[in-house]
């Protein structure tokens, strides 16, 4: 069982706040960053600052590659306002190295806010000035004593695509993109228009060969032309892999290093676990499925959200079912409702007909295909045909060893890569 206690009190939502604990005055404020929820601390006694990812050595990951909510810039600069009022001889930051000195805390914090906001800012100059997303990335400037050496984590194309996609969207000026044709079709007619796949593949060879940064993207870029339309071209995806890792082993950002490395590893066969290859689509199945056990732990709303996002529209079109639920160790009922290619799920004050009684497992077991037997009639059978569960880890298949969870398994060098 979980020890966790959730707080009986809550800070008022963008509310400062004055309290003294255990005789020590403390101010605390909003500190959104990374996450929305976080809040600062100022010790007035002691001009001591405690924050959460607004003071490090890199500029602030407004975009994270591995995808993620927006950030918002305008939250996080507002907020960084707060501290910059108390004019703090110490600062302490969860992510980053600690400061002492009002000078070294005023320039630091100074540089962490003014990185985010020049940005912001000069991406939506650019966006007035006509640019989308990637334009606007390609054009901003950022000084280099601003820039330099301030990467090593996120990057600043990265994060002025998310403030114009933050903004505006995903839709630039080209109106081809509205209504663009699919990806595997652009690449074919792209391809066949260059020649065919083995001029495409010479000219991704050549470049990859001939290397520099510009090569190595052009490289890229034929190279995922070919992959999308055979995905199992050996001659592209091996071009792909040098490319990728030239690119990778030359980058600053943590964060584009690893995607590059970890590319080329795939497509070499090289990324191991247990001892055989593995790739970034089997470790997001297995990351992405959740344990029975896990399941059975939370709570009946939590399984049944989850449920929510198996929906397969063209299985439930035409559909429309309604049933109650109800799981042991919990007395509340609710109401499950399939209608319109969506499920709506409600609190009931009573048992409806149809309704359904189960155990925690046997909702967990539900919630991930493994009923071992299913009744006719039984509203859960019948909602199970709307459902596409293809993304997760299939009930009867067991992972590498190496991706067990920690619990469950030992861990030598069984992760090659």
């Amino acid at each position: 069982m979980s020890s966790y206690q959730p707080p009986a009190k809550l800070f008022e939502d963008g509310k400062v706040v004055d309290l003294v604990i255990a005789g020590e005055p403390v101010q605390v404020a909003p500190n959104r960053s990374d996450t929305l929820d976080s809040v600062g601390f100022y010790f007035p006694r002691r001009r001591l600052l405690v924050t959460n990812f607004m003071v490090v050595p890199t500029i602030f990951n407004i975009y994270t590659l591995r995808g993620g909510r927006y950030r918002d810039p305008v939250v996080f600069v507002d907020d960084a306002r707060w501290l910059e009022s108390k004019n703090a001889d110490v600062l302490l930051d969860i992510h980053g190295p600690d400061l002492k000195g009002e000078k070294a805390v005023r320039e630091a914090l100074e540089m962490s806010v003014d990185q985010v906001q020049l940005i912001h800012d000069q991406t939506l100059r650019l966006i007035a000035r006509g640019m989308d997303g990637r334009e606007a990335a390609e054009n901003l400037y950022m000084p280099p004593y601003m820039r330099n050496d301030r990467e090593g984590y996120g990057q600043v194309e990265s994060h002025a695509r998310q403030v114009y996609n933050g903004n505006l969207g995903w839709f630039g000026r080209d109106v081809y993109e509205i209504n663009p044709l699919s990806l595997r079709e652009e690449a074919a007619r792209t391809v066949e228009m260059m020649g065919g796949p083995a001029a495409v593949r010479k000219a991704a060879a050549t470049a990859a060969r001939k290397g520099g940064f510009a090569n190595w993207r052009w490289s890229l870029k034929l190279t995922s032309l070919l992959l999308r339309v055979d995905p199992a071209d050996a001659s592209a995806r091996k071009t792909r892999a040098t490319a990728a890792r030239a690119l990778g082993q030359r980058t600053d950002s943590a964060n584009a290093r690893g995607f590059y490395i970890t590319e080329a590893l795939q497509l070499e066969g090289r990324m191991l676990a247990d001892g055989r290859p593995v790739t970034i689509d089997e470790i997001r199945v297995f990351v992405g499925t959740p344990r029975v056990e896990q399941l059975a732990a939370v709570s009946v709303d939590e399984n049944l959200e989850f449920v929510r996002y198996l929906v397969d529209t063209r299985k439930a079109e035409g559909k429309r079912q309604a049933f109650t639920i109800a799981a042991e160790g919990d007395p509340r009922i609710r109401r499950v409702e399939l209608r319109n290619g969506v499920l709506v799920i409600t609190e009931a004050g009573a048992k409806a007909t149809p309704h359904v009684d189960v155990t925690r497992r046997e909702l967990a077991d539900f919630v991930l295909g493994k009923r071992s037997s299913p009744k006719a009639g039984d509203p859960l059978t019948e909602l199970d045909r709307s459902l596409d569960r293809s993304h997760l880890l299939p009930a009867a298949a067991r992972p590498p060893p190496a991706l067990e969870p920690r619990d469950k398994a030992k861990y030598p060098d069984i992760l090659d890569q």
